[in-house]
């Protein structure tokens, strides 16, 4: 016979309810008048007793009006907690009504008060549930004087002997009712703590892959500074030397050693290019909507082996827009074919759907597939399987990073017959 609301989910700011409260305070509150409804059919007609079921009937009524009005109420505003405060004292006056009614301090359903503080101590803020106790023990020790006001009223009530038989026949109802509803609000807000922790967990992970990049764009920024000139220098002293040994008629080899010497300088300095520009892609471009098939045909751009590429697209995908920072984007595909690429000489298939308001991209390859320990790693940033100077063992972590910055995920799923590479991504809504 008590009105019930679902426990605050913990870890939100406890001053404001959240709409979810007032949607489960409303659809607990016409479960709740349905059993009270059904007790009071079975006080009258199961154990005979004599109440006034149209007083009974009435305040049943004025429940559901009330929860009527805050139907409309919640469809308008955000309930606070002050007004699941006022709705939960409601009900707490509105059982204490009906106990009057039906054997005051004898009813067993009393027990039904320790519901409305449970379910305070949950869902409202301290003062509030403090409050919410308070006023359950007033409204308890009220129903020890309302038999004398029934009496003089002229309200009929259930005799002694009826009192008595509804007491021992309903502690064990009122129990059953009383523990199941706190057990399965406790249980609730185990979950909404598990979930909470897990979100928390899924955070953290996202500060440290932040921490990771941010930490990468210094490294790289500070080292094209600082290699830069040496660099630099490394170049024209080789071109110089490369000349002067043409000029001299040394040998053919020496010159062709002195010109691999400024090739691998000049691929220093493109890896410390590509090291800045792949990092501080994710952190400093604009996001802009791209179509799904502008963003695989930009990320085809600079592939040598494109015609090993396959693209396979569902119906409608082509045109389907997702929001990202496009040079990122083009680069998080491209570095998952290139992978695929590198893996297998086979071609290599990148297929495209849309499902649930996510749009995933599969790159699949035939290769011989990752080792346990590989698949576990892989994704660290400058972990690479890739022969020296082949990769940075970045791409993978960049990509990553950028689905979850996004809302997506990147999943690896690896066999001896070759490895899927999954992109999701969130559709532009």
């Amino acid at each position: 016979m008590s009105n019930v609301t679902a426990p605050n989910v913990p870890g939100e700011k406890r001053g404001e309810a959240e709409p979810l409260h007032s949607s489960w305070l409303e659809g607990f509150r016409w479960v709740a008048l349905g059993g009270q409804a059904l007790l009071i059919v079975w006080m009258t007609v199961g154990l005979s007793l004599h109440v006034e079921s149209g007083l009974l009937i009435g305040l049943l009524s004025l429940s559901a009006l009330s929860n009527v009005a805050l139907a409309i109420i919640r469809r308008r505003r955000v309930l606070g907690s002050a007004a699941l405060s006022l709705v939960m004292a409601f009900d707490i006056a509105h059982l204490t009504a009906l106990l009057a009614l039906t054997g005051g301090p004898f009813n067993p359903f009393s027990t039904l008060y320790l519901v409305n503080v449970v379910l305070g101590v949950m869902v409202l803020p301290r003062a509030h549930a403090w409050g919410l106790m308070a006023l359950s023990l007033i409204s308890f020790a009220t129903l020890f004087f309302t038999q004398s006001l029934d009496a003089a009223l002229g309200i009929q009530a259930p005799t002694h002997q009826e009192m008595m038989q509804l007491h021992l026949e309903g502690m064990l109802v009122a129990f059953a009712v009383a523990a199941s509803v706190i057990t399965y609000f406790t249980q609730r807000l185990q979950k909404a703590l598990h979930q909470r922790e897990q979100q928390l967990q899924q955070a953290r992970s996202l500060a440290e892959q932040h921490e990771k990049l941010a930490a990468l764009t210094t490294l790289a920024a500070g080292a094209a500074h600082e290699l830069a000139t040496p660099l630099s220098t490394i170049a024209l002293a080789s071109r110089e030397l490369e000349l002067a040994l043409a000029a001299a008629s040394v040998n053919a080899e020496a010159v062709a050693d002195v010109k691999l010497i400024r090739e691998q300088v000049e691929r220093c300095r493109a890896i410390l290019a590509g090291m800045s520009t792949q990092a501080g892609e994710l952190q400093g471009e604009t996001f802009q909507a791209v179509k799904v098939r502008e963003w695989q045909h930009q990320a085809l751009e600079g592939i040598s082996r494109s015609e090993r590429v396959t693209l396979q697209q569902a119906q409608g995908v082509a045109d389907i827009e997702i929001v990202g920072p496009p040079r990122a984007l083009g680069f998080a595909l491209r570095n998952l074919i290139r992978n695929a690429l590198d893996a297998s000489t086979e071609a290599v298939t990148v297929s495209s759907h849309c499902h649930d308001g996510m749009i995933s991209v599969e790159v699949i390859d035939s290769g011989s597939g990752m080792s346990e320990q590989v698949a576990k790693r892989a994704g660290e940033p400058f972990f690479t399987t890739k022969p020296t100077g082949a990769g940075m063992g970045l791409g993978i972590f960049l990509t990553r990073t950028l689905a979850k910055e996004l809302g997506g995920s990147l999943v690896l799923q690896s066999s001896p017959a070759g490895t899927v590479a999954r992109l999701s991504l969130p559709v532009k809504s």
